[in-house]
């Protein structure tokens, strides 16, 4: 089996989310909201972590508003300039303003990195994952330095439905996550 580096991987998943129409994106999104919210309900977390989707990223935003109306906190992610994340209390219908690297995030009282140590759920952004746990990002490293300082007690990661892979390539400083969000559903990994 030839196992394609991780650029690699990047380039093709990129390629495959921007031939994504803005109807399957917003379709997409409102899936990924139903089961993101039944989960959390399920797992009972009250206190969840997410983050602020940006196109053509499977869409955050209904997930985010079905957190909140069934009665969970959100917390969304600020970049430091260390480099670390900081956690935001999301409120829905407040504005997002574009942070560090023109990334949306709150504006309000910032918690510390340590808040998501709290945390009961984590849903986090990732352009591919396999069962193994092996979570597939952006390349900069933020959320997997996050997961690193303190772990909440589940990890989801966010992707599309042709985003869980057979295999994923890793790397020594990678962050498992616990499982996947997807339209189709869930599913929690070992």
């Amino acid at each position: 089996m030839i196992i394609e580096s991780k650029p690699v991987v990047r380039r093709r998943l990129a390629g495959a989310r921007a031939a994504l129409t803005a109807a399957e994106q917003a379709v997409a999104g409102e899936a990924i909201g139903r089961a993101g919210v039944a989960l959390a309900v399920g797992v009972g977390a009250q206190l969840v972590a997410g983050y602020a989707s940006v196109a053509p990223e499977p869409p955050t935003g209904p997930l985010l508003a079905a957190l909140a109306r069934a009665g969970r906190q959100v917390l969304l992610p600020a970049v430091r300039s260390d480099g670390a994340l900081d956690w935001i209390r999301y409120y829905p219908g407040e504005p997002l303003v574009p942070g560090r690297f023109g990334l949306p995030e709150p504006v309000g009282e910032r918690f510390g990195p340590e808040a998501l140590a709290k945390v009961g759920l984590a849903f986090v952004p990732a352009l591919g994952v396999d069962r193994s746990g092996r979570r597939l990002g952006r390349g900069g490293g933020y959320i997997d330095r996050a997961l690193s300082g303190g772990r909440p007690r589940l990890v989801f990661a966010v992707v599309y439905d042709g985003e869980l892979l057979d295999r994923v390539p890793g790397g020594a400083a990678d962050q498992p996550v616990d499982g996947v969000l997807r339209p189709a559903g869930t599913e929690r990994f070992g």
